[in-house]
């Protein structure tokens, strides 16, 4: 079904339009339609750009996903909302045959894709999702802390531990084995360690120097 809005001063425009359009064997209305595969026509010039029922028509269009062909009977911008979409300027010719032949490409598509546009219904959809999703989060943060706090969920510490346990080993053989042929054996071993700390490499240098003071520390027998 193919829809048509205008006001009143466009009545004239609106009557061709539609004779046009029947003469094509295409059937038209006023009265706006419920649901998708519907086309709607608004019949814009500068006064009917600003008129609420035409802004209200257009949002109500938009919301259901109906097909837009704006027409121009006079000269002017489109509104913002759908400022997006290609216009048929009638206001110097006829151009239904132009309308006509958009018609007929919109009917021969298998599959009408058409744009999703943030009009004010969407939005306030948008902010009530937004809403529950963030009473969701806050209510399941608020849950995770009333049971880590009342005992209910533990932290794992053992295999924590466990697994700090097994890092450190590793870690500590691999550096065991690096400064294993430089740590201080001897008297003459610590007199030269200042010379041959500088040898190791630098990543090193901090557990060398503190495995030379433990030695260092320890009492000989």
């Amino acid at each position: 079904m193919i829809t048509i809005k205008h006001i009143a001063s466009d009545a004239a425009t609106a009557e061709q339009l539609a004779n046009d359009l029947r003469a094509a064997g295409m059937e038209t209305t006023t009265d706006l339609q419920a649901g998708k595969d519907h086309i709607f026509i608004p019949i814009l010039s500068p006064q009917a750009a600003n008129d609420a029922q035409m802004q209200q028509a257009i949002l109500y269009a938009l919301d259901n996903g109906h097909y837009i062909i704006p027409v121009l009977s006079q000269k002017g911008s489109l509104p913002k909302i759908i400022e997006h979409l290609t216009p048929i300027d009638f206001s110097k010719n006829d151009a239904s045959t132009t309308l006509i032949e958009r018609i007929k490409a919109f009917g021969e598509q298998p599959q009408h894709v058409i744009m999703k546009v943030h009009t004010p219904r969407v939005q306030a959809a948008n902010r009530r999702i937004g809403l529950v999703l963030a009473f969701l989060t806050l209510f399941m943060c608020v849950v995770g802390i009333l049971l880590v706090g009342g005992g209910v969920v533990q932290f794992p510490r053992e295999e924590y531990n466990a697994v700090d346990t097994a890092v450190a080993a590793t870690i500590s053989a691999e550096i065991g084995r690096a400064i294993e042929p430089y740590v201080p054996r001897s008297t003459a071993d610590a007199a030269q360690f200042s010379s041959t700390l500088q040898v190791v490499a630098t990543r090193y240098r901090p557990f060398l120097a503190a495995t030379a003071t433990a030695i260092a520390a320890t009492p000989q027998p």
